[in-house]
Order: structure tokens, then sequence, then C-alpha cells
């Protein structure tokens, strides 16, 4: 769209949300219906408007918190065939969601720069800027569409070959509509439901390991935890024992001599004068030596505290950082890691992986099959990082996130990043560091808790360029860039 490059764009952060904003001159032929409309509702496939007048021009204001461009999806990673399905369908219904609030499909800017996504659902968002500058020529949503499915998306494997081509089919035939596309998905999906439900035995025994496995180290973890509780189960001193029971010998021994005394016409007054103090020594005891801070931890054996920080969950165990989290059939490119000498992980070849289920929360593959020759090589500690720039973690300085290459993308999500970090503060895909001749450049990715460069927040989907020594914060994760 090339309209849209004529319009002043900008981003923005208000303390809560980021934000592109889109100036647009106040004579325009702005429809403004349609961007009363936008502000109304809460139009689903559209990005969140708000719209302000500043002396000559209106803002417009998209909020694309934690929303990545699907550009960067499709440069960094293949699309399985659920995905792909997904992606298509919500181009195909665009059309009908947007007349049901009288909005029109020549309006939405189609360019993968600003079409965002949701890097973990991969539901889409689109941006609708509704002025004559930014329409689109005539068979610009086909000609979009056909262009992103042969060029631009890279498929996982050949599963979705009979959809793709009844796609093409559809985006090549003169009476093309929006419509179409999507009973050919639809059709697709009956012929799969109709198919016979043959699945080979290797599969299904894959699928039930796998579970298995997770069940297992599961289980595993809740005993070793069952176990460390238990050792170091927080008890009382012997000596408080000692001292109640020396008290207690004290005052029976007293009470046994006065009863045995001669003078038996007070005997009873004397008991009872026993018991009193019996009783107020006794609460002493409990008051003085049996209260909460008298307790003492006792450790009777070796144990492992399976309490780690977010950082050293990372470091541990060299992990697969590429793979599915909720599928596991289908291979996946993967990449993964190896130790330096300060311990930290760094990107190794990728090698094919089978996907298994994994906890978000450890960053763990319960079982992976690695389907490569070279699976069984040791990994080699104490390997120097070389001349290559790192950032380096300043509440565990084992942890570096190595620059070797002109892109580093750097969050959550296991599989759309090159770093995986494990904090849940930190963004899905929360930042990327480029490499520009000698110099390097850090970009906020829409992220939710933001990146700060020396103390300072940076703005979205700008470059900030870094220096040697400069403090790094992704959310609450501290670096120093070196």
């Amino acid at each position: 769209m090339n309209g849209l490059n004529k319009l002043k764009k900008e981003y923005m952060y208000d303390g809560e949300k980021s934000y592109l904003v889109v100036s647009v001159p106040v004579q325009s032929e702005i429809k403004h219906y349609q961007l009363e409309m936008l502000e109304k509702n809460n139009v689903e496939p559209l990005l969140p408007l708000a719209v302000q007048r500043f002396n000559e021009e209106l803002r417009l204001y998209y909020e694309i918190t934690s929303k990545i461009p699907i550009k960067r999806i499709f440069e960094r990673r293949r699309i399985n065939a659920r995905e792909f399905e997904y992606i298509v369908m919500q181009f195909a219904r665009l059309p009908d969601e947007l007349k049901d609030f009288l909005l029109d499909i020549s309006f939405v800017v189609l360019d993968e720069s600003y079409i965002y996504c949701d890097p973990l659902t991969m539901k889409l968002y689109f941006l609708y800027i509704p002025i004559p500058i930014c329409e689109n020529e005539h068979d610009s949503f086909r000609q979009f569409i056909k262009r992103m499915i042969i060029d631009d998306i890279s498929l996982m494997d050949d599963s979705s070959g009979n959809l793709l081509k009844r796609l093409l089919d559809v985006l090549k035939h003169e009476t093309f509509s929006a419509e179409k596309l999507a009973q050919s998905i639809i059709a697709d999906e009956t012929c799969k439901k109709e198919a016979p439900a043959i699945k080979p035995v290797k599969e299904e025994t894959e699928v039930k390991l796998a579970e298995y496995a997770v069940k297992e180290r599961n289980d595993k973890t809740k005993a070793q935890d069952a176990k460390h509780r238990a050792v170091t189960e927080l008890k009382y001193p012997l000596s408080s024992y000692l001292i109640t029971a020396f008290l207690n010998a004290v005052l029976i021994a007293v009470l046994i001599l006065s009863l045995a005394a001669e003078k038996n016409d007070d005997a009873g007054s004397r008991f009872l004068g026993i018991v009193l103090i019996a009783a107020a020594v006794n609460y002493f005891a409990v008051t003085r030596l049996f209260s909460k801070d008298k307790k003492t931890q006792k450790i009777t054996g070796m144990t492992v505290n399976n309490k780690r920080n977010v950082n050293q969950s990372v470091n541990i165990i060299p992990k697969i950082t590429n793979f599915s989290e909720k599928r596991l059939d289908g291979l996946e490119t993967a990449a993964g890691t190896s130790i330096d000498d300060s311990g930290k992980g760094h990107a190794t070849h990728e090698k094919p992986v089978r996907n298994y289920a994994a906890s978000e929360n450890t960053g763990r593959l319960y079982r992976p099959e690695i389907n490569n020759a070279g699976c069984c090589n040791t990994v080699i500690l104490g390997k120097s990082t070389g001349s290559a720039p790192y950032l380096q973690s300043l509440s565990n300085p084992a942890n570096k996130i190595i620059i070797d290459k002109n892109s580093i993308l750097i969050g959550r999500l296991k599989g759309s990043v090159d770093y995986v970090i494990d904090n849940k503060a930190v963004g899905k895909i929360h930042a990327e560091i480029v490499k520009k001749g000698e110099e390097f450049y850090i970009i906020d990715l829409n992220s939710v808790n933001g990146t700060y460069v020396n103390g300072e927040r940076i703005v979205c989907n700008t470059e900030t360029m870094i220096k040697n020594g400069d403090k790094i914060m992704l959310a609450n994760e501290v670096y120093t860039f070196t």
C-alpha cells in the first residue's frame, strides 16, 4: 500500500500500552463515520483504535502491545498445517466481518509489516485507515493472499499440499471471492474428518511414550520435592524438651514430699498450690521454649533443592529451544545449545526434532528424538565465545546471550526466538538485537513490560544503539552489553 508511506508514522508508549500512531491531515477525505465505528466498537480482526485531534491533523492511535508483525514470524520460522489453515481462514473471513460494521476491505493495509499477530496463537490483527489515499487497488486482496501463500509462508511439512493446491485454484479463478476461499478450507477439514482414521502403530507408541515421559518426570519432581520438605522440616531443639521435663520432674518431687509430710490438715491446700505452680511453669515453657522463633532447621542427609531462579532454569540443562508446545506430531527444525566457559548455552547447528509436549515454566523437552547421526556427540565444556559480543546477566553472570549473527530475537516463546528467557515478565517475542556494520542496536517488539537502556525505556519498533557497558533491561531481567 503506497498510500501509507505518504503518512507520518511513529511509535509511542503511554505508560501502559504501545501504539502505532498514524497522523492524517484534517483536510483529507476521511471516512468519519468509519472512524467513529472503529472507536465505539471492538471490531475483533482490527487493531484497537483511539483518535485525537492535534491542530490541523488527526492522530490515529493503534494499540499494538504484545503483537508482532507477521513478516517477522514468516521470516523466522516455518508454519505448520493447522497454523496455515488458521491464517488463511482469518483472511477469508475478514471481508464479511468488516461488512457487519459497515467497513470496507479496501481500507485494510495489506502489508505484512503492518499486519500483526499474537505469536503464540497466530491470531491476526489488521490495520484499518479509512482515507482514500490508503485505499487498495482492485484485486489487491486476492493478489496479496496469493503472494503470501506462494512466496512468504514456509510450510513445515507437505501435509497441506492438497489444501494449498485447492487455495491456488480458487485464487486463480476469475470469480474469486473470500467466501469461496473459506469454503475451500472447510472442504479440506471435512475431507480429513471423513477419511478413515488409520494411525500407524509407531505414531501411537511415540505419543504414549511422550505422555508417559511427562507423567514420569512430574512424579519424580513431586517425589523429590516431598523428600526435600521432609528432610528440611523445622523442629524445636532438644534442649526445650529437656528443660520442660526437668521442671515438671522437680514439681512432681515437691508434690510427693509435701503430701508425705506429717501435717495433713492442709494437704489439700498444698496440693492445689503446687498444681497452680506447675500450670504456671508449663505455661512459661510453652510460650518461651516452644515459640516459633525457637524452631531450627535440621538436615539429616544430602538433598537436591528443586527451587531455582528464572535464570538458573535456563542454565542447568542444554535445551532445544525451537519446538511446538502443543502438538506431538510432525518434525520441526530446532536449535540446540552447547555450553561455553561461563556455563551458559549458546546456539548450535540446527537439527530436525520430533515434537513432544513441554512445560512452559521450565522450558525442558522431556523426551527429544533427534533424527541425526551426530545426536549423541558429547557437549564440549569451556568453549570460548571468541570475539562475539554478548549480553551478560547481572543476577546470574553465567547467563550470556551470545550475539553471533546479524539478528537475534529474545523472548520466552520457544520455537520463535533465538534465545529463550524463562520468565513470565518477558514478552513472547520481547526484543531484537541487530548488527549493522560494527554497530549494534536493540529494538523493543511491543512488549508489555518494555525494554530499557541505561534506565530509560526505549520506544518500541525503533532502533536504539547500544555500546559496551550499557545496562539492558528486558522487563525485570538486567544484562550488561559487552
